[in-house]
């Protein structure tokens, strides 16, 4: 099979290549600035934050996804990485350009996890429950790369069936990326109105719930999004001016944006900087629904 970056050099012209190249050099140098900005947070939360809490964990995978997806894009940045026919790649390829999508998906699934350990903890402060949704977690996401590396490995032993095993792999990300969305969609919306059913007048407060429903909305659009261009770009795209704005569309908005969305709501947001006015709890009452938020940030 020929390599999905070496298609032949006469289905595409030197001006959309030309725009390929001034596209990948963007893409690399803010996936580059994203990768450090996410080292950054992820050394500064180590140093800072003795004990390990899930918030911790996502800010510390942060870094991953822009960082393979840099590499990813530095190896071909001379070939047709962003125009070429997904149905052309060869395992390397796929195993090197999924990879960054599966730990993506991880991230944001730790963070449905998060969520949904701060709505369960609003109800019962009992720690089994962050303990249970953290080995859920784990166990969910052995068996996700699991299959995943298992379809790598078929696409090698039965590399005459690589187009259909490449196929169900496919389909296998964009499910998952439906369910992300899912999830997003539903512990995002349930954390964000029992945010905002806390009687708290707070600046931080609202700035957080505020964050938190942008997140959720963003989050949801850009995993459908994921899972209808995965499907899209290896079933119906074959043009190479469709494959470009596709893949730029993917890469801006359902991968880089979405990891500084989350950096922004768990690293810089104010009240995981523990930068808490308790001079506007109005009352015991309040006193004892404040500390109830302050526990959101502390799971």
């Amino acid at each position: 099979m020929s390599s999905y970056y070496s298609s032949s050099e006469e289905e595409i012209s030197n001006s959309l290549k030309n725009i390929q190249l001034f596209f990948m050099a963007f893409l690399i140098i803010l996936f580059s600035i994203l990768t450090l900005t996410c080292l950054f947070a992820c050394v500064h939360t180590l140093i800072k934050e003795k004990k390990w809490k899930i918030s911790k964990i996502i800010i510390c995978l942060t870094p991953w996804c822009p960082l393979l997806r840099t590499v990813d894009m530095s190896i071909h940045i001379n070939q047709n990485y962003l125009v070429g026919n997904l149905n052309d790649q060869n395992v390397g390829e796929i195993a090197l350009g999924g990879l960054p999508g599966y730990i993506f998906f991880s991230t944001y699934f730790l963070l449905v996890i998060f969520w949904a350990v701060l709505f369960y903890r609003a109800h019962d402060s009992n720690q089994k429950i962050k303990r249970n949704m953290l080995i859920f977690y784990s166990l969910l996401n052995i068996i996700i790369y699991f299959i995943w590396g298992s379809l790598i490995i078929s696409m090698i032993i039965f590399n005459s069936d690589i187009d259909l095993i490449h196929h169900i792999e496919a389909t296998y990300a964009s499910l998952l990326n439906i369910v992300a969305c899912i999830g997003c969609a539903i512990y995002g919306t349930l954390i964000y109105y029992k945010l905002k059913m806390q009687p708290i007048i707070s600046g931080p407060s609202l700035s957080l719930s505020k964050r938190i429903g942008i997140l959720t909305i963003i989050c949801t659009i850009c995993f459908f999004i994921r899972s209808i261009l995965i499907l899209c770009d290896l079933f119906i795209f074959k043009s190479p001016v469709i494959n470009l704005i596709s893949k730029i569309i993917f890469q801006l908005f359902c991968e880089a944006l979405p990891i500084f969305l989350i950096l922004f709501v768990l690293y810089f947001d104010p009240l995981t900087k523990k930068n808490k006015d308790k001079s506007k709890i109005l009352n015991h009452k309040n006193r004892r629904m404040y500390n109830n938020k302050q526990n959101f940030v502390s799971v």
